[in-house]
């Protein structure tokens, strides 16, 4: 049976160790994992301090504001959640338009996608992904796990075939990851116009042929599932998730991770 914890309305600091699931009140909690390791599910809990076990956490589905440090892995809900973490940590947002803060100068970080069905909005719809903010290049990692993973690593070779490519000259026959070297004017604009203009035509010879596509638009970085359904070569908007933007920072192909 579950380890089930209930919080009063007060404000408060506890600290716990094996409950499954967590309610706060609605008060303020802080909430000290214990050092045994805890794997638990958290409904309004708004500072997480994790222990000296590995500790994973799920946030619940009504979307959560957590400051979270010590905790090795982390992932949202269903709602849109705000999430800020200190030290290293994995960190999937999931479901929902998710705003993700990372510690500055500080831990080696991945923020990981797993599915573009869970992760980016319905197709042609510029809101509800992801934004990272603090992330850094070189020191932390965009992590692409399941789903996600199987889809872009095409010859499962179990490494990603990474192009640079200008517009008009993406094969999503052999290309896995794209890095778009012409820039994006706007990364979210209406029916993705600015992306798909600097994407241009693409070569598929497949139906559903598919490629990460990262691009930027000289300050920041989107993260792009693009499936050509009919392999007519010419992408529409309902072709198109934006899994999310890295904010203020350009990726590089070295910033990109099979998990």
């Amino acid at each position: 049976r579950d380890s089930i914890a209930l919080l009063d309305a007060l404000n408060g600091s506890m600290t716990i160790s094996g409950v499954e699931l967590l309610f706060g009140g609605s008060g303020v909690e802080v909430i000290t994992l214990g050092n045994s390791g805890n794997t638990t599910t958290l409904v309004n809990i708004e500072t997480l301090v994790g222990g000296s076990g590995t500790d994973k956490i799920t946030l619940g589905n009504g979307g959560q504001t957590v400051a979270v440090s010590g905790v090795e892995t982390l992932t949202g809900g269903m709602g849109n959640d705000v999430i800020t973490a200190s030290g290293s940590i994995n960190v999937q947002g999931k479901w929902g338009a998710d705003t993700i803060t990372l510690a500055s100068g500080a831990g080696t970080d991945m923020v990981v996608f797993g599915h573009y069905l869970a992760e980016g909005p319905e197709p042609g719809v510029t809101t509800g992904y992801d934004l990272i903010n603090n992330f850094q290049v070189g020191t932390d990692d965009i992590g692409l796990t399941s789903r996600l993973r199987s889809d872009v690593d095409d010859n499962l070779s179990g490494a990603l075939t990474v192009a640079s490519r200008a517009t008009g000259a993406v094969n999503m026959t052999t290309d896995e990851v794209v890095f778009l070297s012409t820039t994006v004017t706007t990364l979210a604009d209406t029916d993705f116009a600015s992306f798909r203009a600097a994407l241009g035509a693409v070569t598929s010879g497949t139906t559903f042929a598919d490629v990460l596509v990262v691009a930027n638009d000289g300050s920041s970085t989107g993260l792009y599932m693009v499936i050509d359904v009919m392999d007519v070569g010419t992408i529409s908007a309902s072709e198109v998730r934006l899994l999310g933007v890295v904010n203020g920072t350009v990726l590089t192909s070295a910033d990109l991770a099979l998990v």
